[in-house]
Order: structure tokens, then sequence, then C-alpha cells
């Protein structure tokens, strides 16, 4: 069975790198604003970035498809072609055959009580 996996760069997004104190200790973490992003937040509170991959016709390294940001078609009819390109690449994608090893989940978190001060981890 072959599976899709790939990288996001999220510091290609409106973000700021924020160390901050946590139970651990200092913990350095990526702040990213969710409307200047235009991140869809749904009911659940779940954020979520909508994303598209294009092929990649000469595929440098096992990269398959580069992916951008997928943003509404109503939006997108506003822009003219150049400014489409210009839309930040923010990640890949490749093709895993059987066998070989698979990006790691990620952990997600919530912090709701933003008067504490101190990261929740």
């Amino acid at each position: 069975m072959a599976m899709i996996g790939g990288k996001l760069n999220l510091t290609a997004l409106h973000h700021v790198l924020m160390t901050k104190k946590g139970q651990s200790g200092q913990i350095e973490g990526v702040f990213i604003p969710i409307e200047k992003n235009k991140l869809f937040k749904s009911d659940k509170g779940n954020v979520y970035l909508d994303i598209v991959g294009f092929e990649i016709a000469n595929p440098q390294y096992e990269d398959t498809h580069l992916v951008k940001q997928s943003i509404p078609k109503a939006e997108r009819e506003k822009m003219t072609e150049d400014e489409i390109k210009e839309m930040p690449i923010i990640g890949n994608f490749k093709v895993f055959t059987a066998g070989e090893a698979t990006p790691n989940s990620p952990v997600n978190g919530t912090i709701s009580d933003e008067d504490k001060g101190d990261l929740p981890f």
C-alpha cells in the first residue's frame, strides 16, 4: 500500500517565534494568527489550514508534489496569475512505499486559560 507523506513549513505563514515559560522550563513555539492566515476554525474549535498539492514535473530529491495554501474560489478569481504564482510554497509531499519510514504523528494541545501565563506543558 502506498502512502503520501510530507512536511509543511509553518514559518511560511504569518507567524511569530516565541519562547514562553512552561511547566518543564522554557519552551520555543510558533504563534500563528488564525484570521491573518485565513485559517478555518470549526464549531468544535479545531483549526484547519486548507492546502492543495501540485504535481512536480521535474522533482528534486524524492518529492512528488509541492503544497500551497488553498484559498476560496471567489478570492482566487480576484487575483492575477502573478499573485497566484507568488503565493508561498508551504510544503511538499512524496509517496512512501511499503517498508519506508513515515512522518511522526502530531501532538495536539489547547490552551484555554489565557490569564495563567505559563504553558500547560
